[in-house]
């Protein structure tokens, strides 16, 4: 009897161990996916105290870079939560709204979704981003049945981590050993952060522009997929069943196009949803978006362009749905505490980011609880005047007030206080001077190494044996790291070139977008700042939206309306070159329009001809016209126009100190130059061999 009941429990033992052990391997298999905050948007959801959640956010990873709850809390008192996750599928979209509303259906009211997942398929690794986090209930099973189209065995395997990442082992990494230890990030809410901006990683010329002027006639036949409106169906009638506010909306995205609008809005019209499409007018610029500058690439937005969005979707929600502003109930005292995680983590950052002064990047660090490690490098002192010499006195800086020509310093701040400090003269010492200390509590240790010009000209500066800031990296001036006490990581490093200068050039909340804001900016700034770029950038936006309802004003193929409407302006030089043939479908009317227009020559085109003109306002400055094998070119206040038509060849030049416009295709090509803002505004070409010229038109676009 006792041997008996000894197997028993051996064996009762032997399964508990295996259990014990698959439940670990299968959390240990599972990938973290901290990219686009997959894995903290996921689990920080199921950290939010059970009906508390308002407004909820679904859809692609557009959606995780667009809304950040934080301030919609801070700025309207709404408790929203952001769940996205990277090219989330319309399923998964659905079933975190069953699973939001299974925790918080005494208090969900309004239900945002980003029309993203409509036009796009999901591969399988996306459902996993979107689901394997999802706690298993009823919710989760039925969005794995769908997915899997009922398989059992496709059921398991895409269920349980241990099934579905078995083979993992050749791609584990550090994280996949942390992640016990990691705590949800929970006071972003969702959000991800991206300080990034798209004309600092391209270049402004390369960032795109868009065009805000929707065709309404675009077809928009076969570009949503059958599946992603299954799930929207889902979607909009659970809301009517569940008495949920429904709001479908489209961020900013280069991928977006007139014919996806028009598909979306078909679909929100037969259901009678109203579709905010931030894309096209009149939405496109509601909140003062720019995209060079307030995206990270042509499809995300970064953190400046997420705050103005999120300030205006924050304004649409209170004034059209019944949210409770929370701030200050006893329920919702929660969210004081996330917002001061939110404020170390994203707004003292942004605030650093953006700092162009060494005196205000210094003031902001040393205002919060961070430790800040500064390591000198070769020259740092011959740009420091007064107002630098002031701040280092407030600080408590004294070591670094008296930095002269070449001397080496370091300084250590933590939670405002200066716990450390040193400085070499110039050529005292031919060795580099070091620090060995710690930051925050005491139990993270950190090096600093710098040298002046004449010991070394280094600096380093590292944190748990890591570098921070190399040697490799490290620049002229002053090196700054600042590490967060209360997060345990470091939320930002930079350099300033005290030799030159003790400002930096950035992109930030704290000059050019508060300048953009405030209507400040103007032609007086210099093109090649950002300030200027951002006004350049804006009037390109508008020429080209003035383009466009040119083109659907006048009818695509109507030269004579476009030379008519751009010559009624006195700051417009147009520049036409024939590039091939141009005669051939040129009717008398047209030959005659032209004349009337005083555009004699080029209402005698035939056959293999050259020509080039220029239009200044209404005035014909010049015309030339070549018979066939003969180039035609001038070169005129550093424009330079060339023509070689028939069997000379096929070229049109339209060269503006020293850039080529013209389209060149066959045909008449045309480039307008605007004086006054000393840029091209519009540039096409009309194949006036194989298409005819519509007549001029006079009705204006409705």
């Amino acid at each position: 009897m006792k041997e008996g009941r000894k197997n028993f429990l051996r064996v009762v033992s032997f399964f508990m161990v295996v259990i014990l052990m698959l439940v670990g391997l299968n959390g240990f298999f599972q990938p973290v996916w901290a990219k686009w905050n997959n894995y903290y948007t996921t689990h920080g959801f199921y950290e939010e105290p059970e009906n508390t959640i308002e407004a909820l956010f679904v859809g692609a990873s557009i959606v995780l870079s667009s809304i950040t709850p934080m301030e919609l809390y801070d700025d309207y008192g709404i408790c929203a939560y952001n769940i996205g996750t990277e090219q989330q599928p319309m399923l998964a979209s659905y079933y975190w709204l069953e699973e939001a509303y299974r925790l918080h259906g005494d208090s969900l009211k309004t239900v945002i979704l980003d029309a993203s997942g409509l036009r796009s398929g999901s591969k399988e690794g996306f459902y996993h981003k979107a689901l394997d986090s999802m706690k298993f209930s009823d919710v989760k099973l039925r969005a794995i049945h769908d997915y899997t189209d009922g398989s059992i065995y496709d059921m398991i395997t895409f269920g349980i981590p241990l099934a579905a990442y078995h083979d993992r082992w050749s791609d584990l990494e550090v994280s996949d050993f942390e992640k016990y230890s990691y705590d949800a990030d929970i006071g972003t809410r969702g959000y991800y952060y991206i300080e990034n901006i798209y004309a600092d990683k391209v270049g402004f010329e390369e960032t795109m522009v868009f065009n805000p002027v929707l065709d309404k006639t675009a077809n928009e036949e076969g570009l949503l997929l059958e599946d992603s409106l299954y799930y929207f169906d889902k979607m909009v009638k659970f809301c009517e069943e569940k008495g949920l506010d429904f709001v479908l909306m489209k961020t900013i995205s280069k991928k977006w196009s007139s014919e996806l609008h028009n598909a979306v809005a078909e679909v929100a019209d037969s259901y009678g949803i109203e579709f905010l499409d931030f894309n096209f007018d009149p939405l496109y610029d509601v909140y003062g978006h720019i995209h060079a500058f307030d995206n990270r690439d042509g499809n995300h937005l970064n953190y400046y362009g997420a705050t103005k969005f999120t300030k205006w979707m924050g304004n649409y929600l209170v004034q059209n749905f019944d949210l409770t502003d929370v701030r200050g109930l006893e329920k919702y005292a929660f969210m004081e505490k996330q917002y001061d995680e939110y404020s170390a983590r994203i707004l003292q950052q942004a605030k650093l980011l953006s700092a162009q002064s060494l005196v205000e990047y210094l003031e902001i660090a040393a205002s919060g609880n961070n430790t800040v490690l500064i390591a000198s490098k070769g020259e740092a002192s011959a740009a420091i005047e007064q107002r630098e010499l002031d701040c280092f006195s407030k600080l408590k800086l004294d070591k670094l007030s008296t930095i002269a020509y070449r001397d080496s310093y370091y300084g250590v701040i933590n939670n405002g206080k200066v716990v450390a400090e040193g400085i070499s003269l110039n050529g005292a010492t031919k060795e580099p001077v070091t620090y060995r200390g710690t930051v925050g509590d005491g139990s993270v240790s950190c090096d600093i190494k710098c040298a002046g010009t004449n010991n070394g000209n280094t600096a380093e500066i590292k944190i748990n044996g890591e570098a921070v800031l190399s040697e490799k990296n490290a620049k002229r001036g002053l090196n700054i790291v600042v590490y967060s006490n209360d997060l345990g990581c470091v939320i930002n490093s930079t350099n300033f070139d005290t030799f030159q200068s003790c400002n930096r050039s950035v992109y930030g909340l704290n000059n050019t977008y508060l300048l953009v804001e405030d209507g400040a900016l103007d032609k007086t700034y210099d093109p090649i700042t950002i300030e200027g770029q951002i006004v350049e950038y804006n009037e390109r936006v508008s020429d080209l939206r003035v383009a466009t309802l040119l083109e659907q004003k006048v009818g695509k193929n109507n030269l004579l309306g476009f030379l008519e409407e751009y010559m009624k302006d006195e700051n417009n030089v147009i520049y036409l070159s024939v590039c091939r043939e141009a005669s051939t479908l040129l009717t008398d009317y047209d030959r005659q329009q032209f004349e009337a227009l005083g555009l004699v020559q080029l209402s005698k085109l035939k056959e293999g001809n050259s020509y080039i003109s220029c239009i200044r306002g209404d005035e014909i400055v010049f015309e030339k016209r070549a018979k066939n094998k003969i180039v035609v070119n001038t070169d005129i206040e550093g424009v330079y126009l060339k023509s070689v038509a028939g069997t000379a060849g096929k070229i049109s030049s339209v060269e503006i100190f020293g850039k080529e416009f013209s389209p060149n295709k066959r045909g008449i090509n045309v480039v307008v130059y605007n004086q006054e803002r000393q840029r091209v505004i519009d540039t096409r070409c009309f194949d006036t061999h194989t298409t005819p010229l519509l007549q001029p038109q006079t009705t204006p676009v409705q």
